[in-house]
């Protein structure tokens, strides 16, 4: 009977070590102040406007404003009208992912302190056990229900985590329709 109290004790600890981990956005997005959706590029926003930094580099490659002006290297670019609908639609774009990977680093994080919690809770129990009439069959019930629960937010986190990379994707469809119309983004790395 100890063995197995301490075999299940020793599994809930790692299971609510694993929800833990399940807190950090495996994705290439961060929920503070930038993201990443290539290695070398960071995209920010700052008092509304898209700023697309090139590691590696000193200066801001690209900035778009809320009025969807470019600025390539400092300099303004003028753009017509398609070209601004493009750049509508990037802007807009970088806005909705930067808000939602917000939202999902948070409930990761709530996630996270949900399973640390469930660990917590299983050893009080295991003790609980020892003083009580409450078994190892009480445990594993009460245990596999609050996993499950917390495997479902897991579950649906995941399923928001790959929208965000289906707009990733999108962004990039946009990004390289841009660089394609307009001349000043097709010789410099910006995403």
């Amino acid at each position: 009977m100890r063995v197995s109290i301490i075999l299940l004790l020793t599994l809930l600890l790692c299971f609510s070590a694993a929800f833990s981990e399940g807190g950090k956005c495996s994705h290439s997005y961060s929920v503070y102040n930038d993201f990443n959706y290539y290695d070398n590029t960071d995209i920010d926003v700052r008092d509304g406007t898209v700023i697309i930094t090139h590691k590696g580099r000193d200066k801001t490659v690209v900035k778009i404003t809320e009025k969807y002006d470019l600025f390539v290297d400092g300099a303004e670019i003028k753009v017509n009208p398609e070209q601004k609908e493009l750049l509508g639609e990037y802007y807009h774009l970088v806005i909705e992912l930067h808000e939602r990977a917000a939202e999902i680093g948070l409930e990761g994080a709530k996630i996270g302190l949900e399973g640390a919690k469930l660990g917590t809770k299983a050893i009080k129990n295991v003790l609980k056990m020892f003083l009580t009439d409450y078994d190892s069959d009480d445990l594993e019930r009460e245990m596999e229900k609050e996993a499950a629960e917390i495997e479902a937010r897991a579950d649906a986190l995941e399923e928001q985590a790959e929208e965000i990379e289906d707009l990733a994707e999108e962004l990039e469809d946009i990004a390289e329709e841009l660089e394609e119309q307009v001349p000043e983004l097709k010789d410099i790395i910006w995403y």
